[in-house]
């Protein structure tokens, strides 16, 4: 992972920097020392917060990742966060607990109770790329999406941390398996057929949109995403 890669020859860093959100003495200590930061947290929150605490320069670089890929994976989180046992179940707040009750209660190959719960709690599992890197949730003129991610140092989608690594002056990466890879505990497909498919193509267009743009900047705009799953047969 790029977090990896950053440990290992980046110099003094730290990630998952939203859990210091809202500490600002905390991340002026970390940004007077530390050579990168990572994290998900919206990009104007980011520069916000640590252009508050630093007068350094801040490079953004971000990943994009297939749209509905990231919403089955979020999906299969709430499942994950159980499985893993009573120290990751009661970390999470109890909105989050509820809603991972409520996803494995119902039947993953329902698409209708599916799509009844990424609409009930749209803000945590729709359009957040968008909204992270662009401020809107909604689907951007082409045009206008490329203008604001010409400003970040690099984008570029899940397969393309050799081509992060050379941008941010690292190393190439060693071809070796992650080892943040949770299993799935449904059959994701139901998020790319059917009736969820037809939902998401409308209600997470602006995540389609911002995915297809960095497609075309990258010219990966014909291949299929490496982590779509493979059609029922």
């Amino acid at each position: 992972s790029m977090n990896a890669q950053l440990a290992a020859h980046g110099g003094r860093g730290r990630k998952h920097i939203e859990q210091l959100a809202g500490h600002p003495w905390r991340l002026a200590r970390l940004a007077a020392r530390a050579d990168w930061v990572s994290g998900h947290l919206p990009l104007r929150d980011m520069q916000a917060q640590l252009g508050a605490v630093t007068d350094r320069p801040l490079e953004i670089y971000a990943f994009v990742r297939d749209p509905i890929a990231q919403v089955a994976s979020h999906y299969n989180w709430w499942y994950v966060v159980w499985h893993r046992g009573p120290l990751s179940w009661w970390r999470q707040a109890a909105p989050f607990r509820a809603l991972s009750r409520r996803i494995r209660a119902a039947d993953p190959t329902d698409p209708d109770q599916v799509i009844a719960i990424l609409r009930d709690n749209a803000p945590l599992f729709l359009n957040m790329q968008a909204d992270y890197l662009l401020g809107a949730r909604t689907a951007m003129d082409p045009a206008a999406i490329r203008a604001a991610l010409t400003r970040l140092a690099f984008v570029g989608l899940n397969d393309d941390l050799p081509a992060l690594c050379a941008a941010m002056g690292l190393p190439a990466p060693e071809q070796t398996p992650r080892r943040n890879v949770s299993p799935y505990y449904f059959d994701k497909r139901v998020f790319w057929e059917g009736p969820v498919r037809d939902f998401l193509e409308d209600a997470h267009a602006g995540d389609i949109a911002l995915f297809q743009a960095v497609q075309r900047m990258r010219g990966k705009d014909r291949a299929a995403p490496a982590d779509r799953p493979k059609p029922r047969r």
